[in-house]
């Protein structure tokens, strides 16, 4: 707990943890802490209130405590609830909490926060349950930034960010690689996104110069304690990651470190579970020389990372990889694997007790890795990397010509989006999330992705993170009469392509049980011909669903559109706008990006303004940007009372104005 100076005796923090809970009662535990600032012994009473969304009295808790002049006092009470609403990913209930200290009717302090009545169990049959029903973790990483805006933390965004994830079918989240806002964990408990919270990206071995490695030995019981205090309180974090591909795992020092974390974070919170994304090709690395420790250390995580990255499941899978980490993995309740799903199931076979997670994996391997969270209760969900895009590791994404000189996996200026995420920078979902959705059943048709027709007959450079440079339309201006691939994606056993009206013929779905790589995915051969394109999937002979797709007329405006949803946080901090080329029917024209210009005036200013282009030498904050496949976004920032003015620009548009 913070150091808190005071006069009177005062709150210095309230954790609150379920400790059982059905549908008829719930015990939660709270624990207050007390600091007395005065001289005087000081007797005073707690008040804990538990208020439903309708801002009832669901629990109501009176104490009385006494605390010497100068000292503190731990308190801890047990709180019942009546016929609870519990809270999960499907119905994320929430309660307020109201603490106060009260002295002879005055209330010295107090403070409010929302929390949430769960249960939590795990075991090797079971697997992951959330109030008693087994829960797959449908899950993506996530970084801290909001790509335009920056790493600068505002509510609307982590809150939106949140948001459009939960609208594309996910139900997990991984905080990689660092713990992040409370915030983006609020936002998490409001829409029902379990969490694996993380503590580092390294512990004493360096990755990069002047990383946290630097200070990680004097300073990480801090760090876990302020990730624990920060977390409590909130239903949506279920487990706690000690670190990302530490590369001490496998070595004395890094073994007694790793029982040291898991140890400190069960001893302040033992509700939640504690894993580890684990990568034992990083683990596999030489320690760094006694000459230079530091700059051999920091290549060498680049040059694994270029040279082994398609090697990084099979080298995993050998025996003497598994036996070097075997000792850390069995201080973890959960074992996270990072590109290593293969791994899972040899583990399973000679670790009786061992519980899984794939904790980082790649975007293309989820029909196979959901297939396998199906068949063993033992492995408890999937973090696909990643599902909103990021600054940083330029180019892992990437899709470009063979024979152009890059830097292995990453690519150097201009490129600096990672260009991997299932939702771009901007907030706009890639095919690649539609596919998935297709894959784990939450959307029950096919989906239509065009690959652009300027990659047809070449061939492109790709890494393991990349996915086909594609978008969902049927507006190619330019390419008329040129060939095209269209991919299908949809789980049945044939897809049938129709282009104006012209059936190509039905293509066998490649299956998942097949091992095939691009299960559920079908590729058709055509010609670009302006008009109507149909996608039609069966089952059994039987059509299961239609998705269609139709050219955008040659008529070409502004498009701008509110993207701040209900404004479920209370607080206006940021206003997101989509700014798009279509015609006048709303179709977007992905082929006519053009230079954007925005300007805000009144009460509000510019925070940030851009498109989710890979690479480009354009700022987010100057108001000037190019659209990406048609599309840009606009991040707004009130100051201030009275009205916001927004103004937006492109050659060959109306203008478009907006009041607010």
């Amino acid at each position: 707990m913070p150091d808190v100076m005071v006069e009177q005796t005062a709150l210095a923090g309230v954790k609150l943890c379920t400790k059982e809970a059905d549908a008829s009662m719930a015990v939660m535990e709270a624990r207050l802490h007390l600091v007395n600032g005065g001289f005087l012994p000081e007797t005073v009473e707690t008040v804990i209130e538990l208020l439903d969304a309708d801002g009832k009295a669901a629990a109501v808790d009176r104490r009385r405590v006494s605390v010497y002049g100068n000292d503190e006092a731990e308190l801890t009470a047990r709180i019942y609830i009546s016929n609870p609403k519990l809270w999960d990913t499907d119905s994320p209930n929430l309660y307020t909490c109201k603490a106060s200290v009260v002295k002879d009717g005055k209330v010295l302090d107090e403070m409010e926060f929302l929390t949430g009545v769960r249960t939590l169990t795990l075991d090797p049959v079971r697997g992951l349950c959330l109030n008693g029903k087994q829960l797959k973790m449908y899950g993506g990483c996530v970084h801290h930034d909001h790509g335009m805006v920056g790493s600068a933390v505002f509510a609307a965004a982590e809150d939106r960010k949140v948001r459009l994830l939960k609208e594309a079918g996910y139900n997990a989240l991984r905080f990689s690689h660092n713990p992040m806002s409370d915030e983006l964990m609020t936002a998490c408990d409001r829409y029902g996104m379990v969490v694996m919270d993380e503590l580092s990206d390294m512990w004493n071995r360096s990755k990069t110069f002047e990383d946290h490695g630097i200070t990680f030995a004097g300073d990480w019981k801090q760090s876990v304690a302020s990730m624990v205090d920060c977390s409590y309180n909130h239903p949506c974090v279920i487990m706690h990651s000690v670190g990302n591909e530490i590369k001490e795992l496998s070595d004395l020092s890094g073994k007694k470190l790793g029982r040291e974390l898991a140890a400190e974070f069960r001893r302040l919170d033992a509700s939640r579970y504690v894993t580890c994304g684990i990568n034992s090709v990083v683990c596999m690395m030489p320690a760094p020389t006694v000459s230079d420790p530091t700059k051999a250390d920091v290549e060498e995580i680049n040059t694994v990372m270029t040279q082994r990255v398609n090697q990084m499941g099979e080298i995993q899978c050998q025996e003497p990889v598994i036996e070097r980490i075997r000792e850390f993995s069995e201080v973890l309740d959960i074992v996270g694997y990072n590109y290593a799903e293969d791994k899972q199931l040899i583990d399973l076979a000679r670790f009786t007790n061992r519980i899984c997670v794939g904790s980082e994996t790649f975007p293309k391997a989820i029909a196979k890795n959901w297939k396998i969270m199906q068949e063993h209760p033992a492995i408890i969900g999937d973090f696909s990397w990643t599902a909103w895009d990021y600054l940083g590791e330029a180019g892992i994404g990437k899709n470009g010509l063979q024979g152009q000189q890059s830097m292995g996996i990453y690519e150097g200026y201009p490129y600096k989006l990672a260009n991997c995420g299932d939702i771009d920078i901007t907030g706009s979902r890639r095919t690649q999330s539609y596919y998935r959705e297709c894959v784990v059943g939450r959307r029950q048709g096919p989906y239509i992705a065009v690959i652009n027709p300027k990659w047809y007959g070449r061939q492109v450079a790709v890494t393991p993170w990349s996915w086909s440079d594609s978008v969902s339309s049927w507006s190619w201006d330019g390419s008329e009469g040129k060939p095209v691939q269209v991919e299908v994606y949809g789980v049945g056993d044939e897809a049938e392509l129709i282009v104006n009206g012209i059936s190509l013929g039905r293509k066998r779905v490649p299956q998942v049980s097949e091992g095939d790589s691009n299960a559920y995915s079908t590729v058709f051969d055509t010609v670009y011909r302006p008009g109507r394109i149909e996608a039609v999937l069966y089952q059994d002979g039987q059509e299961t669903g239609r998705y269609a797709l139709e050219t955008a007329s040659d008529r070409l405006q502004l498009l701008v559109e509110d993207q701040n949803g209900e404004d479920a946080t209370g607080r206006k901090d940021l206003l997101y706008f989509m700014v798009s080329l279509t015609d006048e029917q709303g179709i977007l024209k992905p082929t006519c990006d053009r230079e954007v210009r925005v300007s805000v005036r009144g009460a509000g200013m510019l925070q940030g303004f851009g498109s989710a282009a890979p690479l480009s030498t354009e700022c987010f904050t100057t108001g000037v940007f190019t659209t990406y496949y048609g599309k840009a976004a606009l991040a707004v920032r009130p100051v201030g009372e009275g009205e916001i003015h927004i103004q937006v620009q492109a050659e060959g548009c109306d203008a478009v104005e907006i009041s607010l």
